[in-house]
């Protein structure tokens, strides 16, 4: 898939908000908060933030709010696209079709590792956007991509992360996604790659149902 990230603002300010979980940051900006003013601009204009007796960014209750908000829309769109996650092509059967069967996550985690399991997910979001706006798949692959990696990522674990997060952290997400075919390479045509993926939504909403998931 050949998608950038188009407004990737949002997603730095969520990160940002999350530094303040456990941190305060000086509104002098040193130490190379001055690369995140604009988002720490933002934050604070916003009402996520207030400014202390002591001149720092502190995070307040509001911020707080929406950090959890943030996470359960993460949960909520990973949860609506988990299914694809493992998809046999060559059998045409799910993973989480034998998600009862494992009595740990960690064990139906190692199932799920399997070669023969396809993560489909970015593919799927593509398919059912198909025809809207460019811009608008790109936004919708990236929601996910950013929400399945959000916790994954140690945004802050080097020094200069303010410097990375606005030049490099994200081409880690561009990376995933170009590394990723488009549902319309399943196919010897697009009509019959068109085939192939209504198939896979129409049973994948189906095993949703049967587990309640999503």
């Amino acid at each position: 898939m050949n998608y950038k990230v188009l407004d990737f603002q949002k997603y730095a300010r969520l990160v940002v908000l999350k530094y303040f979980e456990n941190n305060k940051v000086s509104v002098f900006l040193t130490s190379g908060f001055e690369h995140i003013a604009l988002q720490l601009d933002w934050l604070h204009g916003n009402g996520y933030l207030d400014l202390n007796a002591d001149n720092n960014y502190v995070i307040n209750s509001t911020g707080e709010k929406y950090l959890a908000t943030a996470a359960d829309e993460r949960l909520k769109l990973i949860q609506k696209y988990d299914i694809y996650s493992g998809v046999d092509l060559s059998e045409g059967v799910f993973a989480f079709a034998e998600y009862g069967k494992f009595n740990s996550i960690t064990e139906f985690q190692a199932y799920l590792m399997q070669e023969r399991f396809s993560d489909l997910r970015l593919e799927i979001i593509e398919y059912e956007n198909d025809g809207l706006p460019e811009s608008v798949i790109a936004e919708r692959i990236f929601d996910l991509v950013f929400a399945v990696n959000f916790d994954k990522i140690d945004w802050f674990a080097n020094t200069d992360w303010q410097y990375e997060l606005l030049v490099t952290s994200f081409e880690v997400l561009e990376a995933v996604v170009a590394g990723s075919p488009s549902w319309k390479d399943y196919g010897d045509d697009e009509e019959a790659a068109k085939g192939i993926f209504q198939d896979i939504r129409a049973q994948g909403e189906s095993l949703k149902e049967e587990l309640r998931f999503g």
